[in-house]
């Protein structure tokens, strides 16, 4: 019980100040430095890591905070580290994002369910898109994490605790930043190009959308980010995906030439975020954009 309510505190205080595990089927997924102490294999053909945001440096992640005192055998913790990471995978595979409580239950203790790694529940972005999004060590936050929508990307950020970073209150008059997550996520897909219907529903998962022509008076006003909630859209279009069957190039092609939904998407959305077309690619990389690099990327559409 002693050693659960260890692991238990050391999940709290590292999930607190942003650490997290990476992990992905990609083999080439961040090309391991042999000496990261965090990396570890919870299952044939997944690759993971442990890493944290740096909350007060924006765009940067940092190797897992103590993990030279934690990858010592004889740590004052008494916890073994990769044991203590693959035990915060299979409790996110049981339990999702789920917190433990900081002692076993009695049912756990008189069934003798608790073991050495009981009791770690650091969160997991399982991503199967590692390769359309940077990932190095000075990179943006975790997208896309789930399917490859994005289905538990704001999961996450919740477990991870992003309401702490100022950029998270949108609301607030104090907070300078007024973009959020979701805008670094957004230039880290037009940054990598991310296929149209991966970078449109990523953002509806997350509960944003890129700026409408409902949005024009106040984007007239701030100009650069994102806005809640989801696109007015995505409910329709996520249903028009679901129903396509074809591969990945074939249901892009149809949601951006031929869907009807696809045009009312492109219709409304406003070119690029500071009215200058000539401004960063980022910044102008709305899903018809999106669309119009598809075929720069990977070949002409039927027509």
């Amino acid at each position: 019980m002693v050693q659960y309510a260890k692991n238990a505190l050391i999940s709290s205080i590292l999930k607190g100040n942003m650490c997290y595990i990476m992990c992905s089927t990609d083999p080439n997924f961040e090309q391991f430095p042999e000496d990261d102490k965090t990396r570890f294999f919870p299952e044939p053909g997944k690759h993971c890591k442990a890493k944290c945001w740096q909350n007060w440096k924006k765009g940067e992640e940092l190797k897992l905070f103590g993990d030279d005192k934690l990858a010592k055998p004889d740590n004052e913790w008494g916890i073994q580290l990769e044991a203590f990471l693959k035990a915060s995978y299979d409790n996110y595979k049981r339990n999702g994002f789920q917190v433990l409580p900081a002692l076993p239950s009695p049912d756990n203790l008189f069934e003798d369910r608790v073991t050495s790694t009981s009791g770690a529940y650091l969160p997991v972005c399982d991503s199967k898109l590692i390769n359309d999004v940077r990932r190095g060590e000075e990179s943006e936050i975790p997208c896309m994490c789930g399917d490859e929508y994005g289905s538990e990307t704001t999961q996450l950020w919740d477990a991870m605790e992003f309401e702490t970073w100022d950029a998270m209150r949108l609301d607030d008059p104090e907070t300078e930043d007024k973009r959020g997550p979701p805008f670094e996520c957004r230039n880290d897909m037009a940054i990598q190009r991310v296929w149209p219907v991966k970078y449109y529903l990523n953002l509806c998962n997350m509960g944003w959308h890129w700026p409408t022509k409902q949005d024009q008076d106040d984007f007239d006003r701030s100009g650069d980010h994102l806005y809640k909630p989801e696109d007015q859209y995505c409910k329709e279009f996520r249903e028009e995906v679901d129903a396509f069957a074809g591969d990945e190039k074939a249901l892009n092609c149809h949601m951006c030439f031929v869907s009807l939904v696809g045009d009312k998407v492109q219709d409304q959305q406003l070119e690029d975020m500071k009215g200058e077309v000539k401004g960063p690619k980022r910044l102008t990389y709305n899903f018809e954009r999106a669309c119009k690099l598809l075929e720069d990327d990977h070949g002409d559409c039927p027509k």
